[in-house]
């Protein structure tokens, strides 16, 4: 931000008291939900080009947490990179009525940040902060940017702001960065970056064992964002327990282990709690609700609850790859050609070479003709435990099996029917 002039924020006399005053103040408050959105950080160089960004996605994350502050996602955000003052092409193109630029420059050991909260529509700085601190503060640096935000919108809350505004941290600064460029890798979409963002999340952890973002991430890689195959739930499941187990507060473990006993163990009961742990830690994530759409909703049938998350995933995150893709899956399901295509068209542009949420694998043998033979086929898949059989109410290919009897004894089998 060039020929900028930053105004430091008075911080109150302890972490506990600025806590406490968040919370008081905003339990006291009654107002519209505020918007906000955070453009990337700019950087210095190129070469701490992953740090700028990844930070950003880090207060992205941090802040959607907070139930009545809508954040404008990464993805639609990242398009208005170094727009900051076209206020007009702002508000259009983002709908949110402040707009967060700063800036991250790194100095030997020391990390620079500036930080400005502007008034969309008159282009004033409501808040704005200046910090020179050792790098292994990033911490503090994150937590005193998102509190800052916070109060300065005066948005109400109903969690201690120390459970979902405070980083988990560690002392590895090497596990920390090696988990910050695992974020970055997944600023584009591709198979490509995917690989790269579970490489440096498990140097991460093999740097630090104990640091549950990590985990949390891996898990989401495994369970989100991969083909849903046995293997990749199956690493999901561990990846997710890890992370729940080291903080219970991770909306994205939550997401992929509700994802892993749903389609990989059919264990609906645990899979729709996680869900909803997803949803109650991160409110306006999703991927949350992408997750439990096609996870526990389609599975369940309930297509009209189904096509509610997951409009609500597009409208939270429009170039979310998991909401395109969780969105053309349910339209498919409603027999919505026109919106299916056009949701996976979405997904398409996004990541072309991604995998999709739900591919069919050895459906075709569902359309011969000898039923007999299909209910045989069909409770061998089931004894393998082909994950595809988790949406057998809701794929139309096995509707001419759907009055013989056999066909509610297979649902009982998959623990859809009682």
């Amino acid at each position: 931000m060039g020929g900028r002039t930053v105004v430091v924020a008075l911080l109150l006399s302890s972490a506990a008291g600025l806590a406490w005053l968040f919370w008081a103040r905003g339990r006291a408050m009654s107002r519209p939900t505020p918007a906000v959105a955070l453009l990337p950080f700019q950087s210095g160089s190129p070469e701490t080009a992953y740090l700028s960004d990844a930070l950003t996605m880090e207060l992205i994350r941090s802040l959607s947490k907070v139930e009545k502050l809508r954040v404008t996602s990464w993805n639609i955000a990242a398009q208005f990179r170094g727009k900051a003052g076209s206020l007009k092409e702002l508000r259009d193109g983002l709908q949110a009525g402040a707009v967060v630029d700063g800036s991250v420059r790194k100095q030997g050991d020391r990390l620079l940040v500036t930080v400005k909260l502007i008034d969309a529509n008159s282009g004033e700085a409501i808040w704005s902060d200046s910090l020179d601190r050792p790098e292994r503060e990033i911490f503090q640096i994150q937590e005193r940017i998102a509190k800052g935000i916070v109060y300065a919108l005066n948005v109400p809350m109903r969690m201690d702001p120390q459970r979902i505004l405070v980083p988990v941290r560690t002392d590895s600064m090497l596990a920390y960065d090696s988990y910050l460029r695992a974020r970055a890798a997944l600023r584009v979409f591709s198979r490509e970056g995917l690989a790269k963002s579970s490489e440096f999340a498990e140097k991460a952890i093999a740097e630090d064992p104990k640091f549950s973002p990590a985990y949390g991430l891996l898990a989401a890689n495994y369970g989100l964002f991969q083909q849903l195959s046995e293997e990749s739930l199956g690493k999901a499941k561990v990846y997710g327990r890890k992370a729940v187990e080291l903080d219970s507060s991770s909306p994205e473990a939550h997401e992929a282990l509700g994802m892993a006993l749903a389609i990989g163990e059919w264990d609906w009961k645990a899979a729709k709690l996680e869900f909803e742990r997803a949803l109650q830690w991160a409110p306006n994530s999703a991927e949350a609700h992408a997750a439990f759409a096609l996870g526990y909703l389609m599975p369940m049938a309930d297509l009209e609850g189904a096509e509610y998350e997951a409009h609500k995933a597009v409208e939270l995150d429009g170039r979310s790859l998991i909401a395109n893709s969780v969105a053309a899956e349910v339209m498919l399901a409603r027999h919505n050609l026109p919106d299916h295509l056009k949701y996976f068209q979405a997904a398409n542009q996004i990541c072309r070479d991604c995998p999709r949420m739900h591919l069919q694998q050895e459906s075709a043998q569902v359309n011969k003709p000898d039923v007999d033979a299909i209910f045989k086929w069909l409770n061998l898949a089931i004894d393998r435990h082909m994950v595809e059989l988790a949406f057998l109410q809701t794929d139309d290919q096995y509707t001419p099996l759907r009055k013989d009897a056999r066909y509610a004894a297979a649902l009982k089998r998959i623990g859809l029917k009682e």
